[in-house]
């Protein structure tokens, strides 16, 4: 909608059907049908401008101080990046999530090409959370519909859309990925170490890298990993996200790395910036 917000109010017939034309100056006007599962169901409807048209969905917002969301608490999220690094980022983005007693979700983040995110919404009954950012000065987005599981993970699909932006440095020729996120519930550290993880293994693939880059790392303290190649991760214990470096043995030069722990899946994951791509950081279990 060319990210513009548009307002409408009306009234439901006794049918639970509701029809609203928004008028938009210089563009067709926005029809909008909504339709109410009187048995409390979903709300469906459709939104057209008389040549396309999209589908709707709402789900009731059922969480109140009388009723709690059971979801409440801290999770980290990781979109995992596309396999072709040179069409699309090959980095995984991530972030941290926070939901509160009424179900309010706030996210905050960096993408799989460095760009910032944040997203607010509503944890729905059933544990969906409809996530949208709209990107790249109101011309792409990500969104989709995550769930939450009883098991403390998050998931759900995702559509990255990024247009053609001819002086980007990375991508300008735009991208449209797919992709299905990992979520996990993230419990403070308090005195343990962020992952299960006595020896881990570090590797780094794509981003512009002439070969991959693995070396074996090892927790030397609660919030510090390292290995004798110079890599470095330091990690946060309120949100589970890490920073640090990894060295490029073929220049000796030291690579900026970024990323987030998934307690549930053991492993952590996150991305780094190349000369015009992004690549993959994994951080798992020695095999």
């Amino acid at each position: 909608l060319a990210a513009q917000n548009h307002n409408f109010s009306g009234k439901f017939c006794p049918t639970g059907v509701a029809l609203k034309s928004i008028p938009r100056p210089g563009l067709t006007p926005l029809t909008v049908q909504l339709q109410l599962d009187l048995s409390n169901g979903p709300l469906t409807g459709t939104i057209s401008d008389g040549t396309w048209t999209a589908d709707l969905l709402a789900l009731p917002a059922v969480y109140a101080k009388t009723n709690p969301a059971p979801q409440a608490g801290k999770y980290t999220l990781l979109i995992p990046g596309g396999t072709n690094a040179s069409l699309q980022p090959g980095g995984n983005g991530f972030g941290a999530v926070t939901v509160d007693a009424l179900g309010h979700v706030t996210f905050s983040g960096l993408l799989g090409d460095g760009t910032p995110v944040t997203s607010t919404g509503v944890v729905a009954g059933q544990g969906q959370w409809p996530f949208y950012v709209l990107l790249y000065c109101g011309k792409g987005s990500i969104l989709g519909w995550l769930s939450f599981t009883n098991e403390g993970d998050i998931s759900g699909q995702l559509g990255w859309f990024k247009p053609v932006q001819k002086t980007a440095k990375l991508y300008p020729g735009g991208f449209t990925n797919s992709t299905e996120v990992i979520g996990s519930v993230y419990r403070c550290t308090n005195g343990l170490p962020p992952l299960d993880l006595a020896n881990g293994q570090l590797s780094l693939t794509n981003g512009d890298l002439a070969q991959c880059i693995t070396n074996q790392m090892a927790l030397v303290s609660l919030d510090k990993a390292t290995d004798l190649n110079g890599d470095q991760l330091t990690f946060s214990a309120s949100s589970g996200i890490f920073t640090g470096k990894a060295i490029n043995p073929q220049t000796g030069k030291a690579i900026a790395v970024r990323g987030i722990v998934l307690q549930n899946q053991n492993f952590g994951a996150g991305y780094f910036l190349g000369t015009n791509q992004t690549g993959s950081l994994l951080l798992l279990p020695s095999p």
